[in-house]
């Protein structure tokens, strides 16, 4: 009697959580906080990742929740990817932090509405 077994195998990459683009203003650097992205497996087991950015990032600290950064003003690509699941597959992500700088502000009373102060921005 022959007995054969046959070996089903999914061909499934991991799946990974990325945040979406950030836009944020400032009157410097631009202090960002995302939650940590996770990746998984086809069988569900979690998988390390990895952040790496095009600019210089500063500070960039997980605190197993959020992660929390410091980034210039401009665009700053941050792709995320994650470890091997064992069969050579991994997952990757990428999103767009992008920080504006406010030159300056200042604050004005309108001729309509006396008793309201608006604030105007100026940007480069």
């Amino acid at each position: 009697m022959n007995i054969f077994f046959k070996i089903l195998t999914t061909i499934v990459a991991p799946a990974i959580n990325c945040p979406g683009d950030i836009r944020r203003e400032s009157t410097g650097d631009v202090v960002v906080s995302f939650p940590v992205a996770t990746a998984y497996d086809s069988s569900n087991n979690q998988l390390t990742v990895f952040y790496t950015y095009s600019t210089n990032v500063q500070n960039m600290f997980d605190d197993g929740t959020n992660v929390r950064a410091t980034f210039p003003t401009g665009t700053t690509t941050v792709t995320i990817i994650s470890e091997d699941d064992g069969f050579g597959r991994f997952a990757v992500c990428q999103f767009d932090v992008i920080g504006k700088r406010i030159l300056s502000q200042y604050n004005y009373v309108s001729e309509n509405l006396p008793h309201k102060v608006k604030t105007q921005y100026l940007y480069f």
